[in-house]
């Protein structure tokens, strides 16, 4: 059943090229062959939804780095450090995507219905207020709470680990 969808997913375009990009680079970064692999249905969705998504192709590398940081994570705190900022990174490459690509979607519609050259103004200066809020938003709130999170959910995985050893 999942070879078949392999095979499926091998020739959707996109998707086939972020199947191939996965076991490339976990191949050169851990060693591990993941040629031969069966893909679950929870990765075959989630590569789908990537490929449809038509997510930059920085998104989907910093998604490759948390993969093997986490594959590669060990007992020592250099580990759980350089997991935790391999996540961060990943999340502030898709807030920073999605905010400019939505912002700026709704700047251009919003200067499009502007009557005047005046209200254009009023808009754009909005637009760099709300910009703004945004990066202020994501720098003391949603970051150092995330960073937070991503710290205790390693640790918990280093204990689970530390008392199967």
């Amino acid at each position: 059943m999942f070879q078949a969808t392999e095979i499926a997913l091998r020739n959707a375009p996109v998707a086939s090229v972020l199947l191939t990009d996965f076991r490339d680079y976990m191949r050169k970064k851990t060693g591990l062959d993941l040629q031969n692999l069966t893909i679950t249905p929870e990765f075959r969705t989630t590569l789908e939804s990537m490929a449809k998504a038509s997510l930059p192709k920085a998104i989907f590398q910093a998604i490759l780095n948390v993969a093997v940081r986490l594959v590669s994570m060990g007992n020592r705190s250099k580990h759980v450090q350089e997991f935790i900022d391999s996540v961060m990174n990943t999340v502030e490459i898709f807030w920073n995507w999605w905010t400019k690509k939505w912002t700026c979607r709704l700047l251009l519609l919003l200067l499009r219905a502007c009557p005047s050259a005046m209200i254009s103004i009023g808009v754009a200066v909005l637009y760099i207020l709300i910009d703004t809020i945004g990066v202020k938003l994501w720098r003391e709130y949603i970051a150092p709470r995330l960073r937070m999170y991503l710290k205790f959910t390693a640790d918990a995985i280093q204990d689970r680990s530390s008392k199967s050893s």
